[in-house]
């Protein structure tokens, strides 16, 4: 998520240099990409799994679970306007983003990654390491058969790594995504 809002921090001085050229349309096909589909389906598992198990192993999160729910969906109004205006961007029917949106967006990233970040160094303290993988592999493979379904493919099965479980995947765009599910 940092890498996109940062090429989206940087998209409005590109397009006033350069315009809706072939590297912004494949920037901005690939910030649609994740941004309509890998970070929904994070935000769904969140939700759906990981918070209801740390809520149980930490009840003193439930603040900052509140907060990143109401956030989720702030994030995701936000989004559907400056997606709207991405589309109008890539089909040629604007030439520049409503700087104020797309400082909203980010910023509002900036300040949820914040909470959301040492929820999952807490979750890999509080919630036990059997119940942390049983969530990983539902998360996994929630994002891998999401994709396949919507006509992508699999790259990578799910398999561990340091914080907890990635898979690789390509959209139906021919985009590659990596999926991370925490411990």
């Amino acid at each position: 998520v940092k890498r996109f809002c940062g090429q989206l921090k940087l998209l409005p001085d590109y397009l006033a240099k350069n315009g809706t050229d072939t590297a912004a349309r494949q920037a901005i096909a690939q910030i649609c990409t994740y941004f309509n589909q890998a970070a929904p389906l994070h935000h769904e598992d969140e939700e759906q799994d990981f918070f209801p198990a740390l809520l149980r192993h930490a009840p003193q999160a439930q603040t900052d679970v509140d907060t990143l729910e109401a956030q989720h969906i702030t994030l995701h109004a936000d989004w559907a306007a400056l997606n709207t205006q991405l589309q109008e961007l890539l089909g040629g029917r604007r030439t520049t983003l409503n700087e104020t949106l797309l400082h909203r967006f980010t910023s509002g990233y900036d300040v949820h990654t914040a909470i959301e970040e040492p929820l999952f160094e807490l979750g890999r303290k509080a919630i036990p390491q059997a119940e942390r993988q049983a969530i990983g592999k539902i998360m996994a493979a929630g994002g891998t058969e999401t994709a396949v379904a919507h006509g992508g493919k699999l790259l990578q099965e799910k398999f561990p790594i340091a914080n907890g479980f990635a898979a690789f995947i390509e959209d139906s765009e021919g985009n590659r995504i990596g999926l991370h599910s925490p411990a």
